[in-house]
């Protein structure tokens, strides 16, 4: 198989691009995802093109978008590898890899200080082996049942003798509380967009020793308001979070963004502020009311095990459950920086996603 790989052109080959998508990704919306990555404001990324030589077959196409993180305290451009979609009949080691090499480009050249990708199965992972690259973390789903209706109905079927076994255990969960609210500690909903204290709160907590996103408001709105650039039959499409803060006499502490997903899960999409391990509990109880008022089944959440939203989560009820993604770095040997083994990975959604 001799195999021709190229960089796209961006914003001329987007109709390829898109139907390389549909065909391989098509439980979401590719052309409101890729719209979007023109309104990103620090640019609309690398995508790349392989083909057969001869042929002109489309092989596989991938790409990445640019985002601002902090690693060990400096703030610096990482490239999130997405869209990495191989054709049917071409599905084997050898394309992903030559494909995979390709995304390291932004590092190589130095239009990024880094890059990620987050394999979800054993199938991506095993690209990385072969080019001798591990994972630094892995993102577990942790989950906060709200209501036993699936869980007792699975078990026990759907019967009117479960009814009444249903009834109670809802009512045993409705009664749990896992933590005191914070003597101080307000939670309000967040209307609107993101302002400069959401800017002020991400340079504030510290990222020394970790590699983590950037929630700068710039970021945030890009990627959770409903930009109104999009075409109105766009903006109806994209997904409606809600923010909730936390705030001491007035002062942003944190926030959470969440998203009530069509399968009744209401899903912490970020949760992150300064010191959450002493009051995060209280942010936790606002959204559990949220889940409530909403009659969803659980409250799912995304997290790097060994860091201190792993901490909370599991300290307000949450339990974790399957692995859903590998965190694999790359960054070039001669950057001088602390290795990728050496920093502390705390992923959530927001990372992966």
């Amino acid at each position: 198989m001799n195999l021709v790989l190229r960089s796209a052109l961006l914003p001329v080959e987007q109709e390829l691009l898109i139907e390389n998508l549909n065909r391989n990704l098509p439980l979401r919306n590719n052309r409101i995802v890729h719209t979007r990555r023109y309104l990103n404001p620090l640019g609309p990324g690398w995508s790349w093109i392989l083909t057969e030589k001869g042929t002109d077959a489309l092989v596989a196409t991938a790409s990445s978008f640019p985002r601002s993180f902090w690693r060990n305290g400096e703030k610096v451009v990482c490239a999130q590898v997405v869209d990495f979609a191989v054709e049917a009949p071409y599905r084997s080691l050898g394309p992903a890899v030559q494909l995979q090499r390709a995304t390291f480009e932004p590092v190589d050249k130095g239009e990024a200080d880094l890059a990620y990708d987050c394999p979800p199965h054993d199938r991506g992972m095993s690209t990385f082996v072969r080019l001798g690259m591990t994972s630094v973390c892995e993102v577990v789903r942790y989950a906060h049942l709200l209501r036993s209706d699936e869980f007792v109905s699975h078990r026990l079927g759907t019967g009117p003798l479960t009814r009444p076994i249903i009834a109670m255990a809802n009512a045993a969960l409705r009664s749990r509380h896992y933590s005191r609210p914070m003597q101080g500690i307000e939670v309000f909903p967040h209307e609107g967009r993101f302002d400069e204290e959401f800017s002020s709160l991400d340079q504030h907590v510290s990222s020394l020793g970790l590699a983590r996103a950037s929630r700068c408001a710039e970021e945030l709105n890009w990627r959770y308001f409903r930009e109104a650039a999009l075409a109105p039959e766009a903006s109806a499409e994209l997904p409606n979070y809600q923010v909730l803060v936390g705030r001491r006499r007035g002062e942003l502490l944190g926030y959470a963004i969440l998203l009530a997903q069509k399968n009744d899960v209401l899903c912490i999409v970020d949760l992150f502020g300064a010191n959450l391990e002493e009051w995060g509990g209280t942010l936790i109880e606002a959204i559990v009311d949220v889940g409530r008022r909403l009659n969803a089944l659980r409250i799912d959440a995304l997290c790097s095990a060994g860091i201190g939203l792993h901490s909370l989560l599991v300290g307000s009820g949450f339990r974790a459950r399957e692995r859903l993604y590998w965190v694999v770095p790359y960054q070039s040997v001669n950057t001088g920086t602390r290795p990728h083994s050496e920093l502390q990975w705390p992923f959530s959604n927001l990372e992966v996603m």
